[in-house]
This record gives C-alpha cells, sequence and structure tokens, in this order.
C-alpha cells in the first residue's frame, strides 16, 4: 500500500506509519466481533492516542478487523467524519487474500 515510517506498538498505538504523501495515519487493531463494536472500542482509545495531552498527531485514524463494514457501519463512520471532523476509518483485513480492503 505505500506505506513508510512504520512503527508497531508505539507509544500504545497498535501501527503507526506515513502515507505516500507524507500524511500520518495511527492504525488500531481489534478482535470484535462486530465492526460497531471494533467502532466504540477503538475510538476512545485513537482520540487518546492523537490529543492526549493536548498534541495532534495524526492525519487519519484508521480502524481494522477481519468483518466486513455493513451499510450501517459505513453510515456511521461517514457521520462521524461530518458531524464531528474526526478523520476516523474503517478497513477490514482479509484473511484469505492476506490483503487490506479499500477505506471506508
Amino acid at each position: 500500500n505505500g506505506y513508510k515510517n512504520i512503527k508497531v506498538e508505539d507509544k500504545y498505538v497498535d501501527i503507526k506509519c506515513t502515507d505516500t504523501v507524507g500524511k500520518k495515519i495511527f492504525f488500531e487493531l481489534k478482535t470484535a466481533q462486530t465492526v460497531k463494536s471494533a467502532i466504540r472500542e477503538a475510538l476512545g482509545q485513537l482520540l487518546e492516542y492523537n490529543h492526549y495531552p493536548n498534541e495532534s498527531n495524526a492525519d487519519k485514524l484508521i480502524i481494522v478487523t477481519k468483518h466486513e463494514p455493513e451499510k450501517e457501519d459505513i453510515q456511521y463512520l461517514t457521520g462521524l467524519r461530518m458531524v464531528y471532523n474526526i478523520p476516523v476509518y474503517y478497513q477490514y483485513f482479509d484473511m484469505n487474500k492476506k490483503e487490506l480492503s479499500k477505506m471506508y
């Protein structure tokens, strides 16, 4: 995917990296049973890692599980970005193909 400067488990963030245009990305990996519960579990963590205590580190916050999102999950994430201006996204890891999905 062209990610660079990859760091694993750095200051509690599961994965930190930069994309091809230099944007900083934090990935939070979750084993939750649903995408909705993964968002619930990860969102507070990602906001804390990105902003506490008065910092702003990442340009994108990405939650990753092995589950493909439902229409409602995508609508929820879109709403969080629009209403609260939180740069939170979702990707799932396809266990068969061994690759990340597109970004939702």
